[in-house]
């Protein structure tokens, strides 16, 4: 596969995602339902899968493509906790005083979804490179 089909896979995944969660089908981002788990396996199934795929473009190239999809991934979560927050439907499923700490858990949320993505693809790479020699 190439990169612009993970990118859109992954964009659709976590579209669908966040508008079930906001329309109320499946449980908020925190809680550790059978559903979530599954959802993230799959979500980390799929980043592994792209780090495996593209690890012929060497690992520099996979890290910056994996965190370009995590960082949009990031953006869209950003923008459902903000519609979600506007619209008094929970989606991160933490309770938050003030928007300042709301800002707060989005940016250390975002940072820490960008570092485990690119883990993930980079732990892809590495095991494409160790089952090739």
């Amino acid at each position: 596969m190439e990169y612009k089909h993970f990118f859109i896979i992954l964009l659709l995944f976590v579209a669908v995602r966040l508008a079930l969660i906001i329309s109320g089908v499946l449980p908020v981002l925190s809680s550790n339902s059978p559903v979530n788990i599954l959802i993230n396996i799959i979500f980390i199934a799929i980043i592994f899968y792209m780090g495996w795929s593209l690890a012929k473009l060497g690992l520099k190239t996979v890290a910056v493509k994996t965190v370009i999809v995590m960082f949009v991934c990031v953006i869209m979560l950003c923008f459902a906790v903000l519609a979600g927050y506007a619209i008094k439907r929970p989606v991160l499923g933490v309770s938050v005083p003030s928007v300042f700490y709301l800002i707060t858990i989005l940016i250390s949320s975002a940072i820490f979804n960008i570092l485990l993505g690119m883990f993930f693809a980079v732990a892809g790479y590495w095991v494409r490179q160790r089952v090739r020699r």
